[in-house]
């Protein structure tokens, strides 16, 4: 598409959506006024001495071309060719709406109207996922004068109706081959909605270390080989092998393709902590703990795992160290749900958000954490962490806690140790917010 073609399809556009805007408030008897442009609105440096002369000659050529064909009306500054203002013709919608079908193929609002109802129709009760974005464009199109692109929704539905029926372990571009037959189509065009489209409906945005497309692990599909990495004193059994894995003091990794081969894990400490971020993952070293990294909300595997390493170890203890955040309340949630562990919470309360040796870490809430906070402090378990939260207007990422408690100068929130004497596990934090072992479930949490 040429310069002018550009600015042919831009004028009309704009138009256009003017003129069903102005039909969806009033309709059609009422459009009285004349739909018309600023030239700024074309091109915003049109009037100005700097404009760059082909872009504005461009405009030109198309505004010409659209008045011989008397789809527009065009006003000039006084003893000037430059333009001021567009018009629309509007007694030629039907011509134009055609015109721009057969010259550019961009189909008319009615006809992509039809598509879109029939699309609808087709994925409205395919699922959670097509459910909801059938809801959502249902709403856009009754609210907006927008011209739906419906192959771009059809392919978008595609992919959510595949994602919410998928049992098999698929890597990105597997999926995007038995969807769209194309190993790259996924990635390059529709990644990022699909993912957006999934964590709106869900009501799961990511965390502020998470990774927007980590929310398809949850259809078990990922970019690349699926790895848990735990760390500490485990006992690992398979058929005729068995590996310590307290030797290895960095942790080790195990492939979600043996996670169903190992017969029976052993916790070889009182505690068992999940961590949410890498950082403190590295860092946390404690006496008497095991660690899981989750990277952000489990996904299938680490619940199995999980569940696994709780049938096998019903008297150990459960933590959760995570950002004091809406974001790190939710994935403990959510981590207690598809377990149906009850995590205790480590180091995630109001001790620690209001300890002046965190205060340089304190970031300042949005609006939109606000909300999500006010909405989570429903449930007992966050709500004195979250009305302080909500009051001071702040929350805190895990990696400084981390930091200080594996130096030795935060071993119980917000108690200096004696002598640098190692606190009781009674002490440790979570008490007031303990919900069990084996108590993680939807009501509880």
């Amino acid at each position: 598409m040429s310069e002018k073609e550009r600015y042919i399809t831009e004028i009309l556009g704009r138009l256009l959506k003017k003129y069903y805007k102005r039909e969806l408030q009033y309709g059609q008897a009422k459009i009285a006024r004349r739909i018309q442009l600023n030239i700024r609105e074309v091109y915003p440096g049109y009037e100005k001495l700097d404009a760059d002369m082909e872009v504005k000659e461009a405009v030109n050529q198309a505004a010409r071309t659209l008045k011989e064909l008397e789809y527009i009306g065009v006003s000039c500054l006084p003893y000037s060719d430059d333009i001021e203002k567009i018009y629309l013709n509007a007694g030629k919608i039907g011509e134009i709406e055609a015109w721009l079908e057969g010259e550019f193929g961009i189909p008319a609002r009615p006809a992509a109207l039809d598509s879109m109802n029939r699309l609808l129709e087709e994925y409205a009760h395919r699922g959670e996922l097509t459910a909801y974005y059938c809801g959502k464009l249902r709403y856009d199109m009754e609210h907006s004068a927008l011209v739906w692109d419906a192959e771009k929704a059809r392919e978008l539905l595609k992919m959510l109706a595949f994602l919410q029926d998928n049992e098999r372990d698929l890597y990105v571009r597997e999926a995007s081959v038995l969807v769209y037959g194309d190993s790259k189509h996924f990635e390059q065009e529709r990644y990022e909605a699909v993912c957006g489209i999934i964590r709106e409906a869900l009501g799961k945005p990511a965390a502020e270390t998470e990774a927007q497309d980590e929310i398809l692990q949850i259809y078990h599909i990922s970019s690349v080989e699926q790895e848990i990495s735990v760390k500490g004193d485990f006992l690992i059994e398979m058929e005729g092998y068995s590996l310590e894995t307290g030797y290895f003091s960095g942790g080790l990794s195990l492939s979600t393709r043996d996670i169903r081969k190992i017969r029976r894990i052993t916790v070889r400490t009182p505690n068992l902590v999940t961590v949410e971020n890498k950082t403190s993952f590295y860092r946390f070293a404690r006496e008497g703990f095991s660690e899981i990294y989750l990277g952000g909300y489990a996904n299938r595997h680490q619940a199995e795992l999980l569940k696994k390493i709780y049938g096998d170890n019903p008297d150990c203890i459960y933590w959760h160290f995570g950002d004091i955040d809406v974001g790190g309340f939710q994935i403990h949630q959510h981590l207690c749900e598809a377990t149906g562990i009850g995590f205790r919470l480590f180091c995630m309360g109001t001790r620690e958000l209001c300890s002046e040796r965190f205060r340089a870490a304190l970031l300042e809430l949005t609006e939109n954490d606000a909300a999500r906070a006010k909405k989570l402090a429903e449930k007992p378990v966050y709500r004195e962490i979250l009305q302080e939260m909500l009051s001071r207007g702040v929350k805190m990422e895990q990696e400084i806690v981390s930091l200080f408690l594996m130096e030795g100068a935060c071993a119980t929130p917000g108690v200096e140790p004696e002598d640098g004497r190692k606190i009781p596990l009674s002490d440790l934090p979570g008490k007031q917010h303990d919900i069990g072992p084996g108590m993680g479930t939807k009501e509880t949490c």
